[in-house]
């Protein structure tokens, strides 16, 4: 499997995973705050709405980055064995 697959998959089962958990911990969590268990509930509604505008605001970066590959520099002696071989020199092929 790619690895570009391999992470795509793992970050959508680690984002799901976080807001069921959440989930079942309202009733605790409302009651160690002292607040109902819809007001902590809108800790789901703030998590999907940061999880929504931060992958839209940063993946355009990002898949912009991947676009540019940076091109190795050649050695010396690289270069120099192609401008014999586009010159015609003798034993380069």
């Amino acid at each position: 499997m790619p690895a570009a697959v391999f992470s795509l998959a793992f970050a959508a089962f680690a984002i799901g995973t976080t807001e069921f958990v959440i989930v079942g911990l309202l009733s605790d969590i409302g009651r160690a705050f002292g607040i109902s268990v819809s007001t902590a509930g809108l800790l789901v509604s703030f998590y999907a709405l940061a999880i929504s505008i931060g992958t839209s605001v940063g993946s355009p970066p990002i898949r912009a980055s991947e676009r540019v590959q940076p091109q190795p520099k050649r050695s010396n002696e690289r270069q120099h064995f192609d401008s014999l071989k586009s010159v015609g020199y003798p034993g380069m092929r």
